[in-house]
């Protein structure tokens, strides 16, 4: 749909046909479901008896994951709600209340990358020094052996 600032407010220069906004918002909201569901529930947690790689340490990617479905919801609502004509201040601050969302989601993907890169650093620091530890072990064991 192509806009156009008039003096009335905006105006819709093409239609969209409706069948193209049901597909849109099922797989929009498709997407977000999936998203939530992936996060909240945790389809790996069988497979990892970590808890923190499982998330439980994370709170923010609960919080990312509700603010993925509020996107998604808020997406599909601003296709239907403000397909007429809306007062250009009301379209505006919904679509940057969305675009913020989106931001914020994005911030905290940036979040939980440092973690990660933190909790790696620290596992394989830990592991270095067990590492070390070993062969300082065998090789006093090799030693006395040796004697």
């Amino acid at each position: 749909m192509i806009f156009m600032l008039g003096d009335s407010g905006i105006e819709s220069l093409t239609v969209v046909p409706g069948w193209i906004k049901l597909i849109t918002s099922i797989v929009v909201l498709g997407i977000g479901a999936v998203v939530a569901i992936g996060y909240l529930r945790g389809p790996f947690a069988d497979v990892d008896p970590d808890p923190a790689s499982r998330g439980e340490g994370r709170p923010w990617r609960r919080l990312g994951a509700a603010i993925c479905v509020v996107v998604a919801v808020m997406f599909v609502l601003g296709i239907y709600l403000l397909d007429g004509k809306p007062p250009p201040r009301i379209f505006l601050a919904y679509w940057i209340l969305v675009l913020v969302l989106v931001f914020w989601l994005c911030g905290l993907a940036l979040k939980d990358i440092l973690h990660t890169r933190r909790l790696l650093s620290a596992k394989t620091a830990s592991r270095g020094l067990a590492d070390i530890l070993a062969d300082c072990q065998r090789e006093e064991d090799e030693s006395e052996d040796r004697s």
